[in-house]
């Protein structure tokens, strides 16, 4: 749900991502604040809040679910904080069905609807009944009698793995062709029936998706994020994802959004994508959120808001206390957001974990309040009394629509004509119940549903979009080749939901109208139109995708031709293609053929040795995309990288060159680093990389521009173990430096601007003792030079690793750094604070003598606290007369 590692981890995120939401809020003067009591909630102006349930009629919301009569299901946790394994034993969370009996819009009767659960994550309304998350299983629970309590318990899906922080299971989720998804978190290994893979294992994140009756599950993404969360469409069936540590905590990032196309892999870059296909580097983040704690997930219809929220997304931050927007613009084949806080809640308790929209437009926003612990380092102190509510954002100047779920409509007595009349309805609600009794009434209602596709009968696009998704709902074979028509409509989400619509039911039949749309001018079409295809598969999607890959000029679309070759399987056609004169198809087909294996373990792969060429071949050529992905490929193999080693001093003049290009070339310099510190440890590559440090100049190049390449590789690939041949390298560039470990004729003067990255990389790297002690003399040396910046000095102690011992000449040094000390004109005049901390540090484990210590003493009155904790044990245990005064 919420799952959270680490303090310090989280702080990172929380900092930047608190500070960018308050500034963006400060950006939407003027906004309108309600209060609740003590409860503070604050939206955009032109909108009101409204509480419509809490204590005691609910406490400690979670999520929540309408049915077409307008009631609110709502999970709601027991308040537990026990270890999940003594929960399941003994499972005491309910779902509560709530009524506003007397229509005012505010919630005034609950029934238990069922109880006796496991922690709840997810909740849907469908067809009657209501499927719930309650790791380690999906439930439907139905109530047969009618009176308002489930009498009828089924295990819709069993992941069959329970995890400490209980992120093992989030969901389901409706897809706007019927299809339900749900969410795999945490690293326990599952095991699954796919579509064509029985007995299927994996540790990693996934959405999967199945049939509402449990048949064609599949997975929709891949991911190394810890905890997946919500999944949610637009209304061309675009999927959105809400996830924690998406990334590694660092520079303000951590939990987001991402748009989750098929067969994409996300999150970080985790030993669980092991034996997973990729397409090369894990797909980009949409929202960075930092450490928000993205949980809930909405986008919005845009009725009751207005059209400029159609298509918006709303994302519930746990940690932050709000709801943010983000509006979607179409960049490519995916998009890029809008980022703007929508609600907020100056309120230390207030913890959102879900946002809905009612029938009316209006968005429903649970707060679970402050019970919430486990696997929490923002909640630690438990808050039983602090219980949560649910509340209501609609529009301040617009009436509430009548009866915006038809419940005036005589449902019984409409024939299908009646019903298909319905599916131009303005209200979604209605839409949404007529497509459900459209799929009921069977194959009679295909052909006057497929009418609407036609433009003249159908002029406005969000009717043939629902006409789209009713035929796609009916999943047969008549309904899916009706569907086809729309893959020629003027609207380009129309468009992009019948490729959609094609794509989950692998029409074959659609290739030819599919073929056309890889060169849509929309890219995002020409995106699915690939999934569609390599779904169906075939020699002629195959041969068209490849002629498709020259338009690849954003990852999203790469990633959708790429993933359509490995779907398709048929690895003859991409041998071919490695000699195609175009880089991005020869990038296709390396990529395809070398990842196909993982999803088609029954295909015999392409001839290995064959590949290995062409990938080294890649790795040299002139197109930077080409040669990204050659390297790419080459860090997922490392026993083809020492190939590399005689090319590694080329790789390193690109990088320069992209460097000092005019404006420089980042996005290319910083790939090169990245590859090629991906496989610095393989020992050929190590000692090219070494050797570079020592000589790194070529003539007519800049002396220090390829070391300094070198250096940031290295630097970059900070291994466990580090190889020796960089520690004599670098050895050999410090002054002091013996001859021995240097070329005969190849000893470099010591650059003073080199000297702080050399160090800077050194403190960085994991040294073994016998590495430390290798470069000791020197870096102390280093540290005791009165000449010696403050940076250097704290540097080449880094180096040296914790020591008790510390040369006189460096503990004055350090105690000159503190700010006490002889006026050399480089102490404490020149020291930042982090150098004054660093040298506390040092001080703090060196043996000192009576006077050093003084010393130091003396500068407490001007350290700040944290320096002074640091210092203060060494001061107090030696209880000198001089240093108790």
């Amino acid at each position: 749900m919420w799952t959270r590692r680490g303090i310090r981890d989280l702080a990172s995120g929380l900092v930047p991502a608190l500070a960018t939401l308050t500034i963006g809020l400060a950006g939407l003067a003027p906004a309108a604040t309600f209060r609740f009591g003590d409860l503070p909630i604050t939206v955009p102006d032109g909108f009101v809040v409204e509480r419509i349930a809490a204590p005691p009629l609910v406490e400690r919301p979670v999520t929540v679910a309408f049915d077409e009569d307008g009631r609110l299901y709502v999970a709601e946790s027991s308040g537990s904080n026990a270890k999940l394994a003594e929960q399941q034993a003994a499972p005491r969370h309910r779902i509560l069905r709530l009524e506003d009996v007397d229509g005012d819009g505010t919630f005034d009767r609950r029934t238990e609807f069922a109880t006796g659960l496991m922690m709840l994550q997810g909740t849907l309304w469908y067809r009657g009944s209501l499927y719930v998350s309650a790791a380690p299983q999906i439930l439907r629970l139905t109530d047969t009698d009618g009176d308002g309590v489930a009498d009828e318990r089924v295990v819709w899906h069993d992941g069959r793995t329970l995890t400490g922080c209980g992120n093992d299971l989030h969901g389901p989720y409706l897809g706007r062709d019927g299809r339900l998804s749900f969410t795999k978190g945490a690293f326990a290994e599952q095991t699954h029936d796919l579509v064509g893979r029985p007995g299927w294992k994996t540790r990693a994140a996934h959405v999967f998706r199945a049939r509402p009756d449990g048949s064609g599950l599949e997975v929709v993404i891949t991911g190394g994020m810890d905890n997946p969360v919500d999944v949610a469409f637009t209304s061309a069936g675009e999927a959105l994802l809400s996830a924690t540590f998406l990334e590694h905590p660092a520079a303000g990032r951590r939990d987001g959004v991402v748009h989750a196309i098929a067969g994409g892999v996300y999150g970080k870059d985790h030993g669980v994508l092991t034996g997973h296909a990729r397409t090369g580097e894990l797909m980009p983040v949409l929202v960075h959120l930092g450490g928000a704690a993205a949980c809930g997930l909405h986008i919005h219809s845009g009725y009751g808001l207005g059209p400029e929220f159609r298509d918006n997304a709303f994302v519930c931050a746990f940690n932050l206390r709000g709801v943010s927007r983000h509006v979607l613009v179409p960049d490519g084949g995916t998009y890029v957001a809008r980022d703007e806080p929508f609600l907020t809640a100056d309120a230390a308790d207030f913890h959102p974990t879900d946002v809905v929209e009612d029938a009316d437009g209006s968005l429903v926003v649970i707060d679970t309040g402050g019970w919430y612990k486990l696997c929490c380092p923002t909640s630690q102190l438990e808050k039983p009394a602090a219980l949560g509510g649910i509340y209501r954002v609609r529009r301040a100047d617009t009436a509430p629509p009548a009866d915006p779920r038809g419940r005036a409509i005589d449902w019984a007595g409409l024939d299908i004509d009646g019903l298909v009349r319905l599916l131009a309805d303005a209200r979604p609600a209605v839409v949404e119940r007529a497509t459900e009794v459209l799929v009921d009434r069977g194959d009679a209602a295909v052909p006057p549903v497929a009418a609407l596709l036609d433009v003249s009968r159908a002029p406005r696009r969000d009717t043939r979009l629902a006409a789209v998704w009713a035929l796609a709902r009916h999943d047969t074979p008549e309904s899916i080749a009706a569907t086809r028509a729309a893959l020629a409509d003027p609207e380009a989400d129309v468009r992009r939901a019948a490729a959609h619509a094609a794509a989950a039911a692998r029409d074959a039949g659609a290739a030819p109208a599919l073929i056309a749309l890889l060169h849509d001018p929309d890219a995002g079409v020409a995106r699915v139109a690939a999934e569609a295809l390599g779904r169906s598969g075939g020699d002629h999607a195959v041969r068209a995708v490849l002629a498709a890959c020259p338009r690849a000029e954003d990852r999203a679309l790469e990633h959708a031709l790429t993933y359509a070759l490995v779907e398709a399987g048929l690895p003859a056609l991409l041998v071919e293609a490695l000699d195609a004169s175009d880089a991005r198809v020869r990038r296709a087909a390396l990529v395809a053929l070398d990842q196909m294996p993982l999803r088609h373990p029954e295909v015999i792969p392409a001839d290995r040795s064959r590949l290995r060429d062409h990938v080294l071949a890649a790795c040299r050529d002139d197109d930077a995309a080409l040669r990204d992905a050659g390297l790419w490929l080459v860090s997922q193999h490392a026993e083809w990288a020492d190939a590399l080693a005689d090319d590694v001093g080329g790789i390193l003049a690109r990088l320069t060159a992209a460097r000092g290009a005019q404006p420089p070339r980042v996005t290319e310099a910083e790939a090169l680093v990245e590859r090629l510190a991906r496989i610095a440890v393989a020992p050929a590559i190590a000692a090219a990389l070494a050797a570079e440090c020592v000589d790194g100049e070529d003539a007519g190049e800049p002396k220090a521009s390829r070391r300094e390449a070198a250096l940031d590789v290295i630097d970059r690939a900070r291994p466990k173990e580090v190889p020796d041949a960089w520690v004599e390298a670098l050895a050999a560039i410090l002054p002091g430096a013996a001859t021995t470990g240097v070329r005969p004729g190849r000893s470099p003067p010591v650059d003073a601007a080199f000297l702080g990255p050399v160090l800077r990389t050194l403190a960085g790297l994991s040294l073994s003792a016998a590495q430390r002690t290798r470069l000791a003399p020197q870096a102390l040396a280093i540290a005791g030079d009165a000449t010696s910046p403050p940076a250097l000095v704290t540097l080449a102690l880094r180096v040296v690793g914790p020591a008790e011992t510390i040369p006189a000449p460096v503990v004055a040094r350090l105690v000159a750094i503190l700010g006490h000390g002889p006026g050399d004109g480089r102490s404490a005049g020149d020291a930042s604070p982090l150098d004054r901390s660093a040298a506390a540090a040092a001080l703090a484990t060196a043996t000192c003598s009576p006077a050093v210590l003084e010393s130091i003493a003396a500068t407490f009155e001007t350290l700040p606290p944290g320096d002074v904790a640091v210092l203060l044990p060494g001061i107090t245990a030696a209880r000198g007369t001089p240093l108790t005064r």
